[in-house]
């Protein structure tokens, strides 16, 4: 145990604790506020606190604590978005159970989703959101090199990153190399894919607004 404390945390670890907050409280929040439930939209609310508070933690660069300290630990720390304890409270409340209250809890937590990941891309460098750096990093490297051997593109992952999109359909596997093919890339367009990855292709493409051919 002493070794492992004595690590640096693992910063990438925020990029999934982020992405399960902003599944279960934009993506599937979204939903049942459309579908009208507050029941339901309030407990996929409730998904997103757990993973969301993780990520504050890992901000800190702090290891998580179990669950049952979470919220009362995350007051210790050294950085916390503005008015911590008022966005807490907002992100639990249900305030009357209705779809006003619904959406109001959905915008609160979002607030302090957006304040945890400016820090984190802040502390990193990252031009994207936390939750698509992965990707970015994954589509950039492909950009500035055009090809690479799989297993050094992405190792174990490459299987299904390459099923995904944003690789799905402008990248090749040939003998064992990924090949990216620019003119593909360049053509996608925002009703090829979800939202969330076609940020990402723009975010790579603008940074030169070119890709060499």
């Amino acid at each position: 145990m002493a070794v492992k404390l004595s690590q640096p945390v693992d910063v990438s670890l925020a990029e999934g604790f982020l992405f399960e907050a902003w599944w279960n409280y934009r993506l599937a929040g979204d939903i049942w506020i459309h579908r009208e439930d507050p029941a339901q939209g309030h407990f996929v609310l409730n998904n997103a606190i757990k993973p969301l508070l993780s990520a504050l933690f890992i901000a800190n660069g702090e290891y998580v604590p179990h669950e049952k300290w979470l919220v009362h630990m995350s007051r210790t720390l050294d950085w916390k978005p503005e008015r911590w304890e008022e966005g807490l409270r907002e992100a639990f409340s249900t305030g009357h159970f209705d779809l006003g209250s619904l959406a109001a809890r959905q915008q609160a937590i979002d607030r302090l989703w957006r304040a945890i990941d400016a820090r984190l891309r802040e502390k990193t460098g990252t031009k994207v959101s936390m939750m698509q750096k992965y990707f970015y990093d994954k589509l950039k490297v492909l950009v500035e090199k055009g090809s690479l051997p799989v297993q050094e593109w992405a190792g174990e992952d490459a299987v299904g990153l390459l099923s995904s999109q944003p690789f799905h359909g402008v990248v090749e596997l040939i003998d064992g190399v990924v090949v990216l093919d620019p003119e593909k890339l360049l053509a996608l367009q925002p009703q090829h894919m979800y939202s969330w990855f076609y940020e990402v292709v723009e975010a790579v493409i603008g940074e030169d607004g070119v890709i060499d051919e």
